[in-house]
């Protein structure tokens, strides 16, 4: 069964009304699943072959900031991974984008 990771997103929209940390943190961790659910997918579906025994995350992370690909910035991947930054430095930034929680 393939699972659909943007239900990941209307499941943080839900917790992020809660306004408690935790639940707040809850939706910052599922918005960046799904980010890195539809980024993985994406790359599979243009042929990119993961390396065994190396972190998925930062071979996706690596992939987006080297090839800096046109067609990234249409989905919106390049934009993450020109502007690295780590999960906790982007709580602000994942909280106010309007695009991922409102």
């Amino acid at each position: 069964m393939i699972f659909d990771w943007d239900k990941y997103r209307e499941l943080a929209k839900d917790l992020w009304k809660s306004e408690t940390e935790a639940a707040r943190r809850t939706a910052i961790s599922r918005v960046y699943y799904t980010v890195y659910h539809r980024a993985k997918i994406y790359l599979e579906n243009e042929g990119f072959q993961f390396r065994q025994f190396e972190s998925s995350h930062r071979q996706i992370w690596d992939e987006f900031k080297d090839k800096r690909r046109l067609e990234t910035r249409a989905t919106g991947f390049g934009q993450i991974a020109t502007k690295p930054i780590t999960l906790r430095k982007s709580r602000t930034l994942i909280c106010s984008s309007k695009g991922l929680l409102n």
